[in-house]
C-alpha cells in the first residue's frame, strides 16, 4: 500500500508538470482512485490463489462470533474510513506539492 502512495505522488508530479494539450489532467484523488483500482485488479488473483481456501472458514468463524449483520457493518465502516484516510493523505500531498513549488519559486 505504501508503494501505491509513492507511485501516486510521483505520477501526480508528472501530471502537474505536463503542459502539452495531449496530457491527461488528473487531480490527486482521481489518480489515487485509478491506481487503487489497478492495484486491486493486479493483487486480487494472487490473493485468491494463495489465501482463497482460508476465506470461507474465517468468514464462518467471524459470523459465529459477532453475527452477519454486525460483521458486514464493521467491514463497510472500515473500508469507508480507510478510503477517507487515504483521500486525506492525497489531499495533503497535493497541498505539499503546491507549497514546494511556491517555495522553490522564491
Amino acid at each position: 500500500m505504501v508503494l501505491r502512495n509513492i507511485l501516486s505522488k510521483k505520477s501526480l508530479v508528472n501530471y502537474k508538470e505536463c503542459k502539452q494539450e495531449t496530457c491527461l489532467h488528473v487531480d490527486g484523488i482521481n489518480l489515487f482512485g485509478l491506481i487503487s483500482i489497478v492495484s486491486l485488479l493486479y493483487c486480487a488473483p494472487a490473493a485468491v490463489y494463495f489465501e482463497g481456501s482460508q476465506w470461507l472458514p474465517a468468514w464462518n468463524a467471524a459470523v459465529e462470533k459477532v453475527g452477519k449483520a454486525k460483521l458486514l457493518q464493521l467491514l463497510a465502516l472500515s473500508g469507508v474510513f480507510y478510503h477517507l484516510y487515504n483521500q486525506r493523505g492525497q489531499n495533503c500531498l497535493l497541498e505539499e506539492l503546491q507549497a514546494e513549488r511556491a517555495l522553490s519559486a522564491l
